[in-house]
């Protein structure tokens, strides 16, 4: 199937700077995310993020015919794998080699003294997400009705998932899953709930733009996303609500509004695609769109273990750019040099 240039754009733009966010947060100083290009990977980040891709892999998941269940019994385990491979690879082995800085063991809520590496290997993050998510995600899509059923789950998600935030349970395993589902960081930061919610809007939109004559796509999503604002909004003000609530664990309005800013921004990448001759941007983007799950990975291992060259948050705002530059550089040649390596010959 041909691949979709909108899709491609809106995810590639992401991953590209998947790289410096985390060099960010990592490596620099406090002061350095007020500054613009602080404030301005921080809106990405937040705005232009992970919902984005979560909401594209509902999408993806419709551009095939439902898979058998043992392929996503093995695809979600595949990731599951891949997320707690990445905890060992970007926490475990250098806390075990030079130890991590006291700092990030303390954001991290990490007790030296009570299992660092097990708490650390358990941490929960997109890729424990990714799994579950899509687990849910495809087999609600082997239902005749998975459109409707994928909106009526989303909306019921949005409403619902701050009354059961926080559950737990004495028996620890049972705890630790019910933190992947509802708890907060440091221990979990893409809670199932509410970020369901994007792949089931994803699913729901995919099962749209397989119609001759769709009600919505991309070009008219942004529509959506105004409505949205129109209502929210007005309600936030009334109900004297003038903040936004934490970014992984938002409250319905909140969520709502995440939800808009993902339709205008689809609706945005459209319009380029759709205006825009093609170009060699495009094909680094569509690149960066395909290669996600090495990138993904490799920048955070590589972040990680440049750790004691750089610092936990030692760098100036100059030392910064450099760093975000070089990650950004060696995670590319890096996850280039992957491809070509296991890459078949005709």
């Amino acid at each position: 199937m041909k691949r979709n240039l909108t899709i491609d754009l809106a995810k590639g733009f992401t991953v590209l700077c998947i790289a410096p966010i985390h060099t960010l947060l990592v490596y620099s100083q406090p002061y350095v995310a007020e500054t613009l290009i602080g404030k301005l990977l921080a809106f990405i980040a937040e705005w232009h993020g992970a919902q984005i891709f979560m909401f594209l892999m509902g999408i993806a998941i419709t551009l095939k015919d439902p898979q058998p269940l043992q392929t996503v019994l093995r695809k979600s385990g595949i990731l599951l794998f891949a997320a707690y491979a990445l905890n060992g690879f970007k926490f475990v082995i250098p806390y075990f080699f030079h130890g991590l800085p006291s700092g990030l063991l303390l954001q991290l809520g990490i007790d030296p003294a009570d299992h660092p590496f097990l708490n650390l290997f358990l941490i929960g993050d997109i890729l424990h997400f990714a799994a579950i998510a899509y687990l849910i995600t495809a087999i609600v899509y082997y239902k005749r009705n998975y459109a409707r059923l994928a909106l009526i789950s989303a909306i019921s998600i949005c409403f619902i998932s701050a009354l059961f935030y926080d559950m737990g349970s004495c028996i620890p395993f049972i705890n630790y899953f019910l933190q992947l589902f509802t708890g907060q960081p440091p221990q979990t930061y893409f809670p199932v709930f509410p970020w369901l919610i994007y792949p089931m809007l994803g699913l729901w939109l995919g099962s749209m733009l397989k119609k001759d004559k769709p009600i919505i796509a991309f070009d008219s999503l942004w529509l959506a996303g105004v409505g949205i604002l129109l209502i929210v909004i007005p309600v936030k003000y009334f109900m004297h609500d003038h903040e936004l609530s934490l970014f992984y664990r938002t409250k319905p309005l909140d969520t709502s509004i995440h939800v808009a800013a993902v339709f205008i921004f689809l609706s945005v990448w459209n319009w380029i695609a759709n205006n825009t001759k093609p170009n060699p941007i495009f094909q680094f983007l569509s690149y960066c769109s395909r290669n996600i799950t090495s990138i993904y990975l490799i920048q955070w291992i590589l972040i990680m273990w440049l750790m004691p060259i750089f610092g936990f948050r030692q760098l100036g705002w100059l030392m910064s750019m450099m760093a975000m530059a070089a990650t950004s550089f060696i995670t590319l040649s890096l996850a280039l040099l992957f491809k070509l390596s296991i890459k078949k010959p005709k």
